[in-house]
């Protein structure tokens, strides 16, 4: 379980979900580098997806699976991040 919830989500937060859940040569990430480049596959995806809902602590899922795919570039899935927790997690919070 996450020691520590997250609110805001940045690149350098998944630099390094992808460093030590895949085990990615800090080396490759750079905004720019899209998913496949980095060797992950669909069920990779789905992995961080879960991974990114562990460490916000907020249910992300459907807005990113929408949002992310092999050709996501990190930055962009840095920001569908960013745009699913201003979204889904203001209601979240609103409503508890």
């Amino acid at each position: 379980m996450g020691s520590q919830i997250i609110e805001e989500f940045t690149e350098a937060h998944l630099k390094e979900l992808l460093q030590s859940h895949f085990q990615i040569d800090p080396m490759r990430l750079d905004g720019s580098v899209r998913f496949s480049e980095l060797e992950l596959d669909s069920i990779a995806v789905m992995e961080l997806v879960v991974v990114i809902e562990e460490q916000t602590g907020v249910d992300v899922q459907e807005h990113l699976l929408e949002h992310m795919t092999l050709d996501t570039t990190v930055a962009q899935a840095v920001e569908a991040v960013a745009q699913a927790l201003r979204s889904t997690g203001a209601s979240q919070k609103s409503g508890g």
